[in-house]
């Protein structure tokens, strides 16, 4: 499948949240545990000082197939840009992943990177297999980090160094 990826907008604020509220629910496959508003994603996903880039996949007919985000919160003291990919789990859209991930590594090119950092739940193994998939190499694990209800979980911290000059 083709998709179009450009820069998220206000616009796209209601489908994306559904979209990540319904990943959320059926558990496993994020660390975001608490539901979004629309007002409360866009404070996270496009508004924040730290996100320095969020793009979208758009499916032929204008569905929204996913988006992923850069942000850096200045406090990595090796530089990497941190990682967030989601894709709808309610439609499958083949290929959205990749196709963002193209999108997005271009932008942390651009934007003067060495590298990209996803932490991703030891028990999101689709998460693990995905980001494994475009070339990210384990670099550490963060032992027993908690869940809202108390339960540990392992995150397993992957990297994808990007291209020098």
């Amino acid at each position: 499948m083709i998709y179009d990826i450009r820069p998220m907008i206000h616009d796209d604020l209601p489908d994306l949240c559904e979209m990540l509220n319904h990943t959320i629910h059926l558990g496993g496959t994020t660390a975001y545990e608490m539901p979004f508003t629309p007002d409360t994603f866009a404070e996270e996903f496009l508004v924040n000082k730290e996100i320095v880039s969020s793009l979208v996949a758009h499916a032929s007919g204008g569905a929204r197939a996913g988006f992923q985000c850069l942000f850096d919160d200045r406090k990595r003291t090796d530089a990497t840009v941190g990682i967030g990919s989601f894709t709808d789990q309610r439609t499958r859209f083949k290929g959205a992943g990749q196709a963002l991930f193209v999108a997005t590594k271009a932008a942390a090119i651009a934007l003067g990177y060495p590298s990209i950092q996803a932490k991703i739940r030891a028990d999101n193994v689709p998460g693990l297999k995905y980001y494994r998939s475009l070339g990210f190499t384990d670099h550490a694990v963060i032992k027993d980090v908690p869940l809202a209800d108390g339960t540990p979980v392992d995150r397993i911290v992957t990297l994808f160094e990007l291209p020098r000059d």
